[in-house]
C-alpha cells in the first residue's frame, strides 16, 4: 500500500488513493485466479498455479467459489456506494 492507513495523517485524496489501490489489488487477485487457474482447468488443461493437474470437478468447485466471492464483492461494493451516497 502506498500510504499508511491512519486517518489522522492522510489527506482525503490519500485516503481515496489507498482505497482505490486496495480495490485494484483485490480485483487483480480475482482475475489471476480466474484467468490463470480456473479457466485453463475447465478447458482440460493444467492450472498455472498447480503442480499437479486440476480435474474438471475441482475446477468447477473453484468456479463456484469464485462466483460466491464475486457475489460477496458486489454486495460490498453496493454497501460502499450506499455509504458514499449517505455522506455526499
Amino acid at each position: 500500500m502506498a500510504f499508511p492507513v491512519t486517518s489522522s495523517t492522510l489527506t482525503e485524496m490519500q485516503i481515496t488513493d489507498a482505497l482505490v489501490e486496495a480495490e485494484a489489488g483485490i480485483l487483480q487477485c480475482m482475475a489471476a485466479e480466474f484467468c490463470n487457474d480456473i479457466v485453463p482447468a475447465l478447458k482440460g488443461g493444467t492450472s498455472a498455479m498447480e503442480v499437479t493437474p486440476v480435474t474438471r470437478i475441482d475446477a468447477e468447485k473453484r468456479a463456484r467459489l469464485v462466483k460466491e466471492f464475486l457475489c460477496a464483492y458486489a454486495c460490498k461494493e453496493c454497501a460502499i456506494a450506499d455509504i458514499i451516497d449517505a455522506v455526499a
